[in-house]
């Protein structure tokens, strides 16, 4: 049938300020979605850093040991010091009490939000690149009301409908939306390996061949 290419887009809601994964297939123009990126890499690596710089200086564990465990990610991530941690002994799993005393996103000691683009902004950019943009598991991050005005305003693609994320309501509404719109319908399991927080083997949630065709059509 064809190899798919696909990147993800991290952005923001500015009416809400509620995160929107924007997931842009079969793109073209792979350094204009790279460019669009560096922006939040630099912001991401830079959070990072302070996020180390606070548990370094209350537990024994080096920066270097830390940054050890991002060596094959393009940026630090909250996952990796968590795995620093695992390995020194203070905690024994990712997701523990341990994670959301530092991490947690409204009362993380060591929590450092980070800015992210518009995402009708990396709408237009994924457009641009060439690609079918697609709004990855509305549900987890309650975009559905999002969803519904991006289709209106025929900014997207697609909807990421069969998730492990999305609620049976929430992926009733977006077939519906989906419907509505004659929007592409994607699935995907969303695995993370040992960084999941609820294990769901890969292939447990798939996008339809008849999708997938969508998905390939120029």
């Amino acid at each position: 049938m064809g190899s798919i290419s696909f990147q993800g887009l991290a952005a923001v809601d500015p009416a809400n300020g509620r995160q929107v994964h924007v997931l842009c297939y079969q793109f073209e123009d792979q350094a204009l979605l790279d460019g669009f990126c560096e922006e939040t890499i630099r912001r991401r690596a830079k959070a990072g850093e302070q996020m180390v710089d606070y548990v370094t200086k209350r537990y024994p564990i080096s920066e270097d040991f830390i940054y050890s465990f991002a060596k094959d990610s393009a940026c630090l991530y909250k996952q990796h010091i968590m795995m620093a941690l695992m390995e020194s002994g203070y905690t024994d799993h990712i997701y523990s009490n341990l994670y959301q005393k530092l991490f947690d996103k409204k009362y993380g000691e060591a929590f450092v939000p980070i800015q992210y683009p518009d995402v009708r902004e990396a709408c237009r950019v994924a457009r641009e690149a060439g690609g079918k943009v697609v709004i990855a598991h509305p549900g987890h991050y309650h975009n559905v009301e999002l969803v519904t005005e991006l289709a209106k305003e025929g900014g997207i693609d697609g909807i990421e409908v069969e998730h492990p994320r999305n609620t049976l309501e929430d992926s009733k509404v977006l077939s519906q939306i989906a419907a509505e719109y004659s929007l592409i319908v994607t699935g995907g399991t969303d695995f993370h390996g040992m960084y999941s927080s609820t294990f769901y083997p890969i292939g447990s949630y798939q996008t339809k061949e008849s999708q997938i065709k969508r998905i390939l059509a120029k």
